[in-house]
C-alpha cells in the first residue's frame, strides 16, 4: 500500500515546493516507512510507501528513470509472466519492485500497458519526451484515484482529502452526490466525490493529461469477456480451483501478519481455508475476523454465523476474533467520521476490525466481497431468463427441481415463480407499490427537506433496479450497479489511516472474467445456485457450509444492536443541535417527530423502528456534511 499525489501545472507554472510539501505533510499521517517528492519545473509527484510486499523495501519512489518519472500505488500479480517479456534491470526478481514492471511496462506498450498488467494499482507517470500525465487505475477498481482538474493544473491522489488540501481547490458540495447518498444510502457512482471539484477516475481506465488535452478512455469491459467451454462440469470446477488459488496466493505477498474475514459463508469460509492452509505451509498463521461479538452470558456459543465461523477457525488453526461495538465506539466514530473525504459504508463494525488488525501488525486483509455477484452468484436470473426466452417448461422444471431437491414443499414453486419471473418485469412504479417489496428510495424521501426534494426531482434520480432476467444479465447489472466499487473505495480510505489494505480474491480479473464466460446453467444445478463455486471448493470446506446453507445473520448481535445505541447515544444528545440546524438537505421537523415516536425494545427494535433508525443512521452522516462544512 502506498500514498501518492501529484501536481501538473498545465500553464507551464513552476511548482511551489511549499504546496507539495503540504500535500506530502497530509498523505503522511499514517508514520509512512518510507515517503518521497519529485519536483520537474512543472511537474510534482509524491509518494508514500508502506513495506508490505518483500520486494517494496528494494523500492524508492517517485522512481526516476530514463525520460519518466513514476507513483504508484499497487500490487502486480503477473510479475513472472512479464520478467520474460520486458526489458528488467539486471538484478534478481525478489528484490525487483512492483514500479520496474510497471515503468517498464509503460516503456514497451504505451498507453496500452495496463491491458498487460494483473493486480490492483493507482498510478502516474510523468512521460517528459510526450510532455503527458499518464494516469491508469485498476480493472476493477480496487485502488483509487481522484483527480481536481481545470485549464491550469491537474492535481490526483489515491486520497481523497490529499487532493483538499491543495489551496486552489474549491470545496463546494456536489448536491447530486448528496442526493445519490440519500436515496440509496451510499454515494454509489463512478466518478462523482462529495464536493463539485473532485472526480474519480473510473475503475479500467487510463487519463493522459497534456498542456492542452486531455484524454479519458477505457481499456477494459467485463461484458466482453471470452467464452469460456470445457468438456465436464469437473474440468470447470478444477480451473475455477485453479483460479482461486492462484488468486489467494498473490495476495499474500506480505512479509506481515496476513488477516482474512471470515463471517461463516460460503465465500469466506473458502478463501480463508486456502489462505490458512497456505500460510501453514510457512508455518505461520492466519488471523480471522467476524463481526460477530463474542457470546455473552448463556448465549450458544456455536449459535448461528458466529458457529460457522468458530468451527472453521479451530479445525483449520486459525487464529480467531471477534468485535464487540459499544455506544462509546458508535458515538466517537460519529462525531469524527465525516463521509465526504472518508468511509461512506455504513458497515461501522469494520473500524474496530481494522483497529485489531492493526494493533497486531497485520497490513493485508483478504475479503470475500465480489463473490455472491460473479462468481458464487446464486442465480436468480436463471429461471426468468429460461421463461422470458420462451424455454417456459424448462423454466418451470427448474423450479420443480429445487423444491424436490431441497425437501422444499411445491407450493413454494408459486412464490418462487412470482419472486423470479414476474417481479423482475415489472415497471418500478408498480414494483414499488407491492406489498413486502422493500423499496427504500420512496420512504427516504420523506426525510429530505422538501425544497431539496424539488431538486433532487430535476436531476432525475431514480434508484437503480438490478436486472434480473437472465443470470449474465443480473451479474452485470450487478457489477455495473457500483456498490461493489463504493465498499471497495470505503474500505480504501478508512484503512489507509490504519495501514490496512483490502485483497479481494474473488474480484481478481481472471475470476470475473470466467465468472461471465462459462455457462448461465452452472450456477443453478441440483436445485442449488452457486453450483460451480459450491463443487471447486466442496472437498475443503464444510459440508453443512458448502451445501446446506448454515450461516444465519442473528439480528440482537450485530446491525441492529448498533442501530440501537446510535437512537439512545447519539440521536437524543444531538436533538437540540439538529432542531436549530435548518438544514437544507434534511427535513429536521419530520425527522424530529419521527425520532420522538421511536420506541426502543429490548434486545430487538420492531421492524417498523429499525426502518426509522436506518434512516436516521443515514441522515445524520449528511447533516455531519451540512453542519461542520463552511461552504454548505
Amino acid at each position: 500500500m502506498s500514498g501518492i499525489f501529484g501536481i501538473f501545472n498545465r500553464s507551464g507554472k513552476l511548482i511551489k515546493e511549499n504546496i507539495v510539501n503540504t500535500m506530502l505533510d497530509a498523505i503522511s499521517s499514517w508514520e509512512p516507512d518510507e515517503h518521497g517528492t519529485c519536483i520537474n519545473s512543472s511537474v510534482a509527484l509524491g509518494h508514500t510507501m508502506l513495506w508490505n510486499t518483500p520486494e517494496a523495501k528494494y523500492e524508492h519512489l517517485p522512481l526516476e528513470k530514463n525520460a519518466y518519472i513514476l507513483t504508484m500505488d499497487a500490487r502486480i500479480d503477473n510479475r513472472d509472466e512479464l520478467f520474460k517479456v520486458l526489458d528488467l534491470p539486471d538484478y534478481s526478481l525478489e528484490e525487483m519492485g512492483d514500479s520496474e514492471f510497471i515503468l517498464a511496462a509503460y516503456e514497451k506498450w504505451g498507453e496500452e500497458c495496463p491491458k498487460h498488467l494483473l493486480g490492483d494499482f493507482s498510478f502516474a507517470i510523468w512521460d517528459d519526451k510526450k510532455q503527458q500525465l499518464f494516469c491508469a487505475r485498476d480493472h476493477i477498481g480496487i485502488k483509487s484515484f481522484y483527480y481536481y482538474l481545470d485549464h491550469n493544473k491537474f492535481i490526483f491522489s489515491n486520497h481523497l482529502g490529499v487532493v483538499m488540501v491543495h489551496p486552489q481547490v474549491q470545496r463546494s458540495i456536489s448536491e447530486k452526490a448528496v442526493g445519490i447518498y440519500l436515496l440509496e444510502a451510499q454515494l454509489i457512482d463512478p466518478e462523482l466525490t462529495f464536493y463539485d471539484s473532485v472526480l474519480k477516475l473510473p475503475p479500467a481506465s487510463i487519463l493522459i493529461i497534456t498542456e492542452d488535452n486531455v484524454k479519458i478512455d477505457t481499456y477494459w469491459d467485463p461484458e466482453e469477456s471470452s467464452t469460456v467451454h470445457f468438456k465436464s462440469i469437473e474440468e470447470y470446477s478444477e480451473r475455477l480451483r485453479e483460479l482461486l488459488e492462484e488468486s489467494v496466493r498473490t495476495r499474500m505477498r506480505s512479509e506481515y501478519p496476513i488477516a482474512s474475514h471470515l463471517s461463516g459463508g460460503l465465500d469466506s469460509s473458502a478463501i480463508t481455508i486456502i489462505a490458512a492452509r497456505f500460510l501453514h505451509s510457512q508455518r505461520k498463521y492466519l488471523h480471522v475476523f467476524n463481526w460477530i461479538p463474542y457470546p455473552g452470558k448463556g448465549e450458544d456459543p456455536l449459535y448461528h454465523e458466529w458457529g460457522n465461523s468458530i468451527k472453521i477457525s479451530e479445525k483449520e488453526h486459525m487464529i480467531h476474533h471477534g468485535i464487540k461495538m459499544d455506544a462509546l465506539d458508535i458515538e466517537r466514530l460519529y462525531e469524527t467520521h465525516d463521509i465526504s473525504s472518508s468511509d461512506t459504508v455504513n458497515f461501522w463494525y469494520e473500524h474496530l476490525v481494522q483497529k485489531s488488525a492493526s494493533d497486531i501488525n497485520v497490513r493485508t486483509i483478504l475479503s470475500g466481497w465480489g463473490g455472491d455477484e460473479l462468481v458464487s452468484y446464486d442465480s436468480l436470473g436463471y429461471v426468468s431468463g429460461l421463461f422470458w426466452k420462451g424455454k417456459i417448461i424448462r423454466a418451470i422444471s427448474v423450479l420443480f427441481s429445487d423444491a424436490t431437491s431441497r425437501n422444499r414443499p411445491y407450493y413454494s414453486i408459486f412464490r418462487k415463480f412470482y419472486d423470479q419471473v414476474i417481479i423482475p418485469i415489472l415497471p418500478s412504479w408498480v414494483y414499488c407499490r407491492l406489498p413486502k417489496i422493500d423499496c427504500l428510495t420512496e420512504n427516504r424521501l420523506k426525510y429530505i427537506n422538501p425544497a431539496f426534494r424539488e431538486t433532487l426531482k430535476s436531476m432525475n434520480l431514480s434508484k437503480k433496479r438490478i436486472q434480473k432476467i437472465g443470470s449474465r444479465n443480473e451479474q452485470l447489472s450487478l457489477y455495473n450497479y457500483g456498490y461493489l466499487q463504493t465498499r471497495i473505495e470505503s474500505w480504501a480510505t478508512s484503512g489507509f489511516l490504519k495501514k490496512i489494505e483490502y485483497a479481494y480474491p474473488l474480484l481478481d480479473k481472471r475470476i470475473v472474467e470466467f465468472a461471465l464466460g462459462i455457462p448461465e446453467n452452472l450456477y443453478r444445478k441440483k436445485g442449488y445456485g452457486r453450483y460451480l463455486f459450491r463443487h471447486a471448493v466442496g472437498d475443503i470446506v464444510p459440508h453443512d457450509i458448502c451445501w446446506l446453507n448454515t450461516k444465519h445473520e442473528p439480528k440482537n448481535a450485530r446491525n441492529f444492536t448498533y442501530k440501537q445505541y446510535l437512537a439512545q447515544k447519539i440521536w437524543l444528545k444531538k436533538k437540540k443541535k439538529i432542531s436549530k440546524s435548518g438544514n437544507k438537505y434534511i427535513n429536521i421537523e419530520y425527522l424530529l417527530q419521527e425520532l420522538e415516536e421511536l420506541k426502543i425494545s429490548d434486545p430487538i427494535f420492531a421492524e417498523k423502528e429499525i426502518e426509522k433508525v436506518i434512516i436516521f443512521e443515514l441522515s445524520i452522516l449528511i447533516l455531519g456534511i451540512s453542519l461542520d462544512k463552511e461552504t454548505v
